[in-house]
């Protein structure tokens, strides 16, 4: 993650905090695979006060991935509440969790229970301006299980905006860079 920011706050990181927020925000490189709680329930997110913007952006990018891994698609869309999604295979947003919630059953749920892929979010590019906020990353979709076929790899181009102290999506736009069509058929994905 390059941190830029382009807010003028009176709050100014040391180099040492910079680098320390870099280095801890390579956990946010890992593919994100389905993390259980107590009782084999999914871990939810959960906003901390004490993160830095910058986490709490990247943590917020990290999520996404981990609901997908998870199959939880009422999960991804509570992170749209607020927010649309668009991409290159639906260029016209659909904003709103319920819109949201539909986009992802078409997309993920066709046929059966939800697809559990496996999301490797990397090289996040954060710039602050104030209360909203833009995340450039790139990311490869691996088919589920263990089978590390990919099955698409591109980039989000992430907004965000600060509502009641807390870093939620505006919009996310998927531009996808390569698709692995024959894969992507077996594996049960409707991009249509």
């Amino acid at each position: 993650m390059r941190r830029r920011e382009t807010n003028a706050s009176p709050k100014v990181r040391s180099a040492h905090e910079c680098r320390l927020l870099v280095r801890r925000s390579r956990r946010h490189d890992a593919i994100c695979e389905p993390k259980q709680g107590p009782a084999g329930a999914a871990v939810a997110y959960d906003p901390a006060v004490s993160e830095s913007d910058p986490e709490q952006i990247a943590r917020r990018v990290q999520a996404y991935g981990e609901r997908v891994a998870n199959g939880d698609l009422e999960g991804i869309a509570d992170l749209f509440v607020r927010g649309a999604v668009s991409g290159d295979a639906h260029p016209t947003p659909v904003a709103g969790r319920a819109a949201v919630l539909e986009l992802y059953r078409n997309t993920l749920a066709t046929g059966g229970p939800p697809r559990r892929l496996r999301v490797s979010t990397t090289d996040l590019d954060i710039a602050i301006d104030g209360d909203t906020a833009t995340c450039n990353s790139r990311f490869t979709v691996l088919a589920p299980g263990s089978d590390d076929t990919p099955l698409f790899a591109g980039r989000y181009a992430d907004r965000f905006a600060r509502i009641d102290g807390r870093w939620e999506f505006t919009h996310r736009h998927v531009h996808l860079d390569a698709t692995n069509t024959d894969a992507v058929a077996r594996v049960g994905i409707n991009l249509d």
